[in-house]
């Protein structure tokens, strides 16, 4: 059975400092982890294109099926925080048309407001560094 896309992939940020990862959901897992060249080469994009998050946006608008990315809600679907958590589920079809092509005007955030994160996630990645030449 096909299932909607989830609203958390396209709207939620989450970084978790003390495992280095950044998620666009707070169910999924990170497959790589980032490094301040990711940073450097998308800039804003980072936070909605990383390549392992743009695969599974794909992946969900194609297939309509969850990508590995969100193994934990596929595996105990539909009892599972998809079904609760996302706000998408009852959505139109004609909803998710465009859905991809506009990037950051789904997450409801400006890149301004992103940037403060991209500085933290830099900072700790500094500190770290530092701690490990010492």
């Amino acid at each position: 059975m096909a299932i909607s896309p989830c609203s958390r992939l396209w709207t939620d940020i989450n970084i978790h400092v003390h495992r280095k990862e950044i998620t666009n959901c707070c169910r999924r897992r990170q497959k790589r982890i980032p490094t301040v060249e990711d940073f450097k080469t998308l800039g804003a994009d980072f936070w909605l294109l990383r390549p392992e998050v743009k695969q599974d946006k794909e992946h969900f608008l194609e297939a309509r099926d969850f990508p590995i990315g969100c193994g934990e809600c596929g595996e105990y679907h539909p009892d599972s925080r998809y079904t609760t958590h996302n706000k998408w589920v009852d959505m139109d079809e004609s909803f998710y048309e465009n859905l991809y092509s506009e990037g950051a005007q789904r997450l409801g955030k400006s890149v301004s407001d992103l940037i403060p994160l991209e500085k933290i996630y830099l900072m700790n990645e500094f500190i770290v560094k530092l701690l490990l030449s010492l």
